[in-house]
């Protein structure tokens, strides 16, 4: 009679060889059936007891076989670690050039920002001398200061989802899009801009009108 495979119980997802790839179909069959030379072990330990867990591993192993080798001992995240090594290079290497590139951008913006405001003073004398309060003014200069940067952070997030695929086989776990990520960086150049924008204005509208145009 014909033995005839049986399902005994069903187990979570397992990542072979690498934790950055997806897991796959895969099942389990008695040892006796498939005899191999090679044995792992398993073992849940407390964090910082690896020392201590290893050298009860070598005590038993010796106690059971003398002659039996043992190596390998090894944790968890040290796999992991060695596993994502390539991918962790990668995004280092990448993130340190990207704060480079925004500490840049911010400068430079900060100051093409802050320059174009200062050079409409003369604009802002004559509209506080025909009757423009000032919270009209901080108005204007809020809209044209940061209607461009408003502009350039769509196009930014528009490239950045475009670019989503590629750069998802640098990264582990973590979405390429990320919202909040995206978020952050549109709400620093944000601010950025924003305080470009506000301080000249306010260091502009409290100046005589009459001082301005003379210096004209």
């Amino acid at each position: 009679m014909l033995a005839t495979d049986r399902s005994i119980g069903v187990v979570g997802d397992v990542r072979y060889r690498e934790v950055v790839t997806a897991a796959t179909p895969a099942f389990y069959v008695p040892r006796a059936q498939r005899p191999s030379e090679l044995i792992y072990v398993i073992v849940r330990a407390q964090p910082g007891m690896r020392e201590s867990v290893a050298s009860s591993l070598r005590a038993v192993v010796r106690a059971a076989g003398p002659e039996q080798p043992l190596e390998g001992l090894t944790t968890v995240g040290e796999i992991v670690s060695r596993s994502t090594a390539d991918r962790r290079f990668y995004a280092v290497t990448t993130g340190s050039f990207a704060a480079i590139a925004l500490v840049l951008a911010m400068s430079g913006l900060f100051g093409i920002v802050s320059r174009s405001v200062t050079e409409r003073r003369h604009e802002f004398a004559i509209r506080v001398a025909l009757g423009a309060d000032a919270n009209r003014v901080l108005r204007l200069v809020l809209v044209g200061g940061l209607m461009p940067v408003v502009i350039g952070c769509a196009g930014g997030l528009a490239g950045a989802s475009l670019a989503a695929p590629v750069l998802r086989t640098f990264l582990f776990e973590i979405a390429p899009a990320d919202p909040a990520t995206l978020s952050a960086a549109a709400v620093l150049v944000m601010g950025v801009a924003l305080t470009a924008c506000v301080m000249p204005a306010v260091r502009a509208i409290p100046v005589q009108p009459l001082s301005v145009l003379k210096n004209q």
